[in-house]
């Protein structure tokens, strides 16, 4: 954060100088500091949720494949996390870096100074309802990501109930995990091309909006 502040320090509109601060009051420069915070925080909600929503399509991924017992720690979250969530956030961070998305979100930084002056962001109607949109659309694609893996392992189960139904000599119990296991890996990386473009999509649209809340 401390190198971001550094990069995009040249960037700064000529008028933000230390005279033109010079006439204010200790309250109001505590209501500046308030409504920079709100922006802050802001931003890290909505880049919290782009993450969280990989995270719920692994978490997903990792409950119907029978992983949801078998977790990692994950020191950025600090706690655990599943299988294939932490993979999936870790995917999601490299493709990040690769499709040079944190470039353009320094360049969405250094354009919401010219729109967006110190003190004078407020958390009104049109903010509220694009970080609503934003979150309600992540959930969507969380479990739109989980989605091919529940259909696999529903057609598992179905036929594993035909089998304990006319095969009674099978351990049906016990044949179901390696299936599941088995089947449920195959498909997520038959899918990682179809992921990879899910997640790059997300991205975009992380950046659109975070755009369209800065300007």
């Amino acid at each position: 954060i401390l190198g971001a502040s550094f990069l995009v320090l040249p960037g700064l509109p000529k008028e933000w100088n230390p005279n033109a601060f010079g006439e204010f009051g200790i309250w109001e420069l505590s209501a500046m500091m308030a409504s920079e915070l709100c922006l802050g925080i802001t931003i890290a909600v909505m880049s919290r949720i782009m993450m969280e929503t990989v995270v719920l399509g692994g978490h997903l991924m990792d409950r119907d494949m029978g992983f949801a017992m078998a977790s990692i720690m994950d020191p950025g979250a600090e706690g655990q996390r599943t299988v294939i969530s932490l993979i999936f956030l870790n995917v999601l961070l490299l493709i990040f870096v690769i499709i040079d998305a944190h470039h353009d979100f320094l360049r969405i930084a250094l354009i919401s100074f010219d729109t967006i002056g110190p003190g004078e962001f407020v958390m009104n109607d049109t903010v509220n309802n694009t970080i609503i949109d934003f979150t309600a659309n992540m959930f969507l694609v969380g479990f739109k990501i989980s989605l091919p893996i529940f259909c696999v392992i529903l057609i598992i189960n179905i036929g594993m109930a035909f089998m304990a139904k006319f095969g009674q000599e099978f351990e049906v119990m016990m044949l179901s995990f390696p299936v599941r296991l088995g089947l449920g890996l195959f498909t997520v990386v038959m899918l990682l091309p179809i992921i990879i473009q899910v997640f790059t999509s997300l991205i975009d649209d992380f950046l659109f909006n975070l755009l369209e809340l800065l300007t």
